[in-house]
């Protein structure tokens, strides 16, 4: 009975690693005497970009958040670098003035 494999990693990542990995050795890096590489180029090409994109989408989104967030504490009145206990004990001492 063949033996069944269970994929436990996000499949489109590691398509896009392995794919990286196989262009850049296209590209001479590492290229070494009798290496078969089965895709067409610009195959690779194209899943290099959209793997790029994806990266890209990534970083952005992150940055986004951390922008939502630290706006979110600036409304509450405190400081993205301080917890909110300091900005709250901050405000007040001076409403106490």
């Amino acid at each position: 009975m063949p033996r069944v494999v269970t994929w436990t990693c996000d499949l489109r990542h590691a398509a896009a690693t392995y794919l990286t990995h196989a262009w850049r050795l296209l590209n001479g890096d590492r290229v070494r005497e009798g290496t078969i590489v089965t895709l067409l180029e610009r195959d690779l090409r194209r899943m290099h970009v959209l793997h790029q994109r994806e990266l890209h989408t990534r970083l952005h989104r992150s940055a986004r958040a951390e922008l939502r967030t630290a706006q979110e504490v600036l409304l509450r009145g405190g400081h993205p670098a301080r917890t909110d206990r300091t900005a709250s004990r901050r405000a007040e001492a001076g409403a106490a003035r």
